[in-house]
């Protein structure tokens, strides 16, 4: 499928992006702009949107384990790739005292990555794809999202290496290595904040954005370890019976609910 024709199928209305349309312009906008940020993605670019994947699938049911798996490979083999080089790029910058510029621009996009696909990911995905909505394992899902958390930290500590004299530590004096913006990065994502180092300038914006960045991502990994959980039932009080719905009749008249 050719990157225009896979453009023109997300572009195209559900009806609940109609319904959306409707009740809530300003939401639908919103999602309008997600919709084509999907394709500064490279891994759309390359195999495809997760609402694309569910369509092909809608179109041949019968090989819904091995188009899941193709492409559940070919994500695998992306985010190693970026891996290796976020891991290349940290073991060659380490000790430097600043990053260049190019290498904060390859961390800047990979995060806008990362944020489109999360944000499109809770909120509209869902009401794009009129099938079956499906991903290929959960715990691959959540084990993805706490790698990606890392890649995040990562990623801003780059952003915070590119430009050193905005990070100081308690003296007012600039971090003098690498490695130290990837520290104030990691305490800044996981919202700890020793009081060692400090941003000023733009970055007094950058790390709020990081805050909610990693946020999202944690929301994500979250509800998707409840879903892991075993079903539990109670030793005390009756739990509620598969299928049985409360009635509200009876709940509103204050009359015990009939077995």
């Amino acid at each position: 499928m050719s990157i225009i024709q896979s453009f023109r199928e997300e572009l195209t209305l559900t009806r609940a992006l109609k319904d959306l349309r409707s009740c809530s312009p300003v939401s639908f906008c919103i999602e309008r702009f997600f919709c084509v940020a999907q394709f500064l993605s490279l891994a759309n670019l390359l195999f495809g949107t997760r609402c694309g994947s569910h369509r092909r699938i809608a179109a041949d049911p019968k090989r819904v384990r091995e188009l899941t798996m193709a492409r559940g490979r070919k994500v695998e083999v992306y985010v190693f790739i970026w891996a290796c080089l976020l891991a290349a790029l940290w073991w060659k910058s380490w000790d430097e005292p600043r990053v260049p510029n190019w290498v904060s621009y390859v961390a800047a996009y990979r995060v806008v990555e990362l944020l489109q696909f999360f944000l499109n990911f809770m909120f509209f995905d869902h009401l794009r794809i009129e099938e079956e909505h499906r991903q290929a394992s959960v715990p691959r899902t959540v084990l993805l999202t706490l790698w990606n958390f890392v890649e995040l930290v990562a990623c801003f500590g780059f952003l915070y290496a590119s430009s050193p004299e905005l990070v100081l530590d308690s003296r007012n004096n600039p971090i003098a290595f690498a490695s130290e913006a990837l520290y104030f990065s990691a305490i800044a994502q996981l919202t700890i904040g020793f009081g060692d180092l400090h941003p000023v300038g733009v970055f007094r914006v950058l790390v709020p954005a990081q805050g909610v960045i990693g946020l999202l991502l944690t929301i994500v990994a979250v509800a998707r370890l409840v879903a892991l959980l075993p079903a539990v039932t109670p030793v005390f009080g009756e739990p509620r019976r598969p299928g049985r719905e409360p009635d509200l009749e009876s709940s509103r008249s204050g009359q015990p609910t009939r077995p």
